[in-house]
């Protein structure tokens, strides 16, 4: 290995610094349309501590201490970068001068990292399929929100960060393609561009394993080691803390920020043990006749006043059923109701020619009418029976009978029947 040449090496840090992406030393930094980075904001800047030595175990995602996985590692495709073939004997290729290289064709120059189609289906990560961590993502297309993790971040002499680079199956060694290739390779990692100064076609670069980050960024405010200062203002000088009713905001010298309650009855308790706390003037009340049992979910009032009509879903409280009718008063009160049932009411007694006889009170329906002739069950109207014939018919509180069933003279008439009606 003869070395990246002073071509390649100038051309690439004069681009970084520039904000490029090198992929091509026959490009212009003018040329170069994918962007890299120095100088970043707080949201390309890793926001969690990266632990120093996690293991290389695809799709497992890891984090230091307690703190939540913020590094995964992963296979990558390696693609061949549009506009990035040239043959580097050209001039001004910056070919090197390694046995062979003298006689390299024109081949890709650079490659993006690009997360496999299978990432997602490998990936144990609880953040998979969100954001840009998703099967197929390219890394130079997130501006910095996806990155490889450097190997800066370890001082393990086995560093897991280096990147692995293969020209096949990336799970087999002798496919590897190592730090000390005659290609002469260097990585991007902030935006994943890979760039080759010298082509060889027997070791083209196709896949990659490494660690991206896929923890929080800075500009997601969270702090992993505390933080120290008082956070009392935002960006635009308002207060960050805003006092409400009855409280007090006071920040110290120091810039701890106390916050008071200055109202509600100084936060005290009123009353005995059990019992329910209330508005009482402006400060808490508690009295005997509104207690709450916490070991039986039971609340005791002396009086409750206005009507329990409506379930929070907005059914009724209380049902009827069967014979019980469930009436609301205009008070809020609630009537519940039964028919009353008469027996064996004296009716009359025929003369022979009465078809009419009355009942003391107005039945609940007629269906509910049992009449009696002298004993003998008379037949009520057709459409309450379904029979071919009947003896009577009812209307209000009135018997009618029918011609053909009219009740001897001297014949004795009973009435069985329901009434909403009171009763003696």
């Amino acid at each position: 290995m003869a070395g990246k040449t002073t071509e390649s090496l100038t051309l690439f840090a004069q681009k970084k610094l520039l904000g490029k992406a090198h992929t091509s030393n026959l490009k212009l930094d003018s040329n170069e349309s994918i962007p890299s980075f120095i100088a970043q904001s707080n949201a390309q800047v890793f926001g969690e501590p990266i632990p120093t030595n996690p293991n290389k175990v695809i799709g497992q995602s890891q984090g230091v201490g307690s703190n939540p996985g913020c590094v995964e590692y992963v296979v990558f495709d390696l693609i061949g970068v549009d506009g990035s073939s040239y043959d580097a004997n050209d001039s001004g290729g910056g070919a090197g001068s390694d046995s062979g290289e003298s006689g390299q064709v024109a081949g890709a120059h650079a490659y993006a990292f690009v997360l496999t189609g299978s990432y997602e289906d490998d990936s144990s990560n609880p953040k998979k399929g969100t954001g840009f961590l998703k099967s197929g993502q390219h890394l130079s297309g997130t501006l910095g929100r996806l990155q490889i993790v450097p190997d800066s971040f370890s001082l393990e002499s086995n560093n897991p960060y280096t990147i692995e680079l293969y020209k096949n199956t990336p799970f087999v060694n002798s496919n590897k393609i190592g730090a000390a290739s005659n290609i002469d390779w260097q990585l991007d990692t902030s935006n994943g561009i890979l760039f080759v100064q010298d082509y060889n076609a027997a070791e083209v670069p196709l896949f990659a394993r490494g660690f991206i980050y896929t923890g929080d960024f800075a500009d997601q405010g969270k702090f992993y080691s505390g933080v120290s200062g008082s956070l009392t203002q935002l960006p635009d000088g308002k207060s960050y803390l805003v006092a409400g009713n009855n409280v007090t905001i006071t920040s110290a010298s120091n810039g701890q920020v106390t916050i008071s309650s200055t109202g509600g009855g100084g936060g005290s308790v009123a009353g005995s043990d059990t019992q329910v706390q209330f508005n009482d003037g402006g400060s808490f009340g508690g009295d005997s006749g509104l207690v709450f049992n916490k070991t039986t979910n039971t609340l005791t009032a002396n009086n409750i006043s206005g009507s329990l009509t409506k379930l929070s879903d907005g059914t009724s409280y209380i049902l009827s059923n069967g014979s019980i009718t469930v009436t609301s008063q205009s008070n809020g009160s609630i009537v519940l109701s039964a028919a009353n049932s008469v027996f064996n009411e004296y009716i009359g007694e025929a003369d022979g020619s009465n078809t009419r006889f009355t009942l003391d009170h107005t039945p609940t329906a007629n269906k509910n009418v049992s009449v009696f002739v002298n004993g003998q069950l008379q037949m009520p109207a057709t459409n309450i029976t379904g029979a071919p014939f009947q003896d009577f018919s009812v209307t209000g509180s009135v018997i009618h009978f029918v011609t053909a069933s009219l009740p001897p003279e001297g014949s004795l008439l009973l009435a069985n029947y329901t009434t909403n009606q009171s009763i003696s």
